[in-house]
């Protein structure tokens, strides 16, 4: 096995067909269990093993902490795993789409309070599952989300830098728009896992919402990010977006990790809201989000079905980069940043 195509190729008892996608990480195809008569569909997850232990390790832990909650609701079950040869494979179901294509592609979201609400819901339902069980996802995006062609029935998946340590030194790791400021860059304090999780999900809600993106990152740098600490009103107003739902993503965008809100507090406030939005203009359109807010997707990339396989570009995050004192002094000072002891 030297390529990512396992097309038409039988591997221990699942025969695979098509590629749903492919990353530097690995790919993912679709297979039938040849062992079944009537098989089910699944999507099956197959990732080269690490040279080196310590990233095997970490491999095979998303293996360990997946399966540690695969019976809670709304998390992607892992039917199997097993390993061959120099890979890793992982059978799930297979999903209709993710929440990426889902909110960006196909924007089914977009002014429907009520699909909105249902489908958050369970996005918390199932982190706040997995949090009691002890395990903290470290990557919510919408490409990590999968759910049905209604935009419900709910899945996390990706387990890939999940994590049983609540206190947390290796910063640097995520998606970095979905990523908490206390987690950009590596550093030697450490940081609340839950509590980061708690933050993306701020931004996965406000993708539901606005089909955008806030910010490229959560840093002095990124002048959305600053105009938003300056001024949260100011920043939500080319969004249209309603009041309560303005106070509600400045409470979970808190740069204050211990003063943001909890879970539970944010599924009541969801399903008390009346609505996400403005009321409409009668006059003409309703206002979209100006081109420096708007989600940047890449026009080429592939919303594969199950959203497991993410190019892996090395990331420089050892070192903070460079930014004005100013901008330092600006975003600080605005801020009480709780910061922890170093984990011996």
């Amino acid at each position: 096995m030297d390529s990512w195509d396992f097309s038409g190729e039988l591997v221990s008892h699942y025969l695979f067909s098509s590629v749903l996608g492919a990353g530097a990480s690995g790919s993912v195809h679709k297979a039938v269990d040849i062992t079944m008569e009537y098989s089910p569909t699944y999507a099956i997850k197959c990732v080269r093993k690490k040279s080196d232990s310590t990233r095997l390790s970490r491999q095979r832990t998303e293996v360990v902490n997946h399966d540690s909650v695969t019976l809670c609701p709304n998390v992607l079950t892992l039917c199997d795993s097993f390993e061959v040869d120099d890979y890793i494979f992982l059978v799930f179901p297979f999903c209709e789409k993710d929440m990426f294509r889902a909110i960006f592609k196909q924007r089914i979201y977009w002014r429907n309070d009520a699909l909105i609400s249902k489908a958050f819901a369970e996005v918390l339902d199932g982190v706040l599952s997995c949090h009691k069980k002890g395990i903290f996802h470290r990557d919510l995006k919408p490409e990590n989300i999968m759910c049905n062609a209604k935009g419900t029935g709910i899945k996390i998946g990706d387990f890939g830098l999940s994590t049983t340590r609540r206190r947390c030194g290796d910063g640097g790791c995520g998606t970095v728009p979905y990523t908490s400021p206390e987690c950009l860059y590596k550093t030697k304090f450490c940081y609340d896992a839950a509590l980061a999780d708690i933050w993306s999900l701020g931004i996965i809600l406000f993708n539901m919402v606005t089909c955008a993106c806030p910010w490229e990152e959560a840093h002095p740098r990124d002048r959305n990010f600053t105009a938003f600490i300056s001024n949260p009103d100011q920043f939500f107003q080319p969004y249209r977006i309603s009041e309560p739902l303005s106070v509600l993503l400045h409470r979970i965008w808190n740069p204050t990790p211990a003063k943001r809100m909890s879970i539970p507090a944010i599924r009541q406030a969801i399903q008390e809201m009346d609505t996400f939005y403005q009321p409409r203009r009668s006059s003409h359109a309703p206002s979209r989000p100006s081109k420096e807010q708007e989600v940047l997707v890449d026009s080429e990339q592939t919303c594969v079905n199950v959203a497991l396989v993410a190019d892996e570009k090395d990331r420089d995050r050892d070192k903070v980069p460079r930014v004005s004192i100013d901008a330092l002094e600006v975003m600080f000072s605005r801020l009480e940043v709780t910061l922890y002891d170093l984990v011996q």
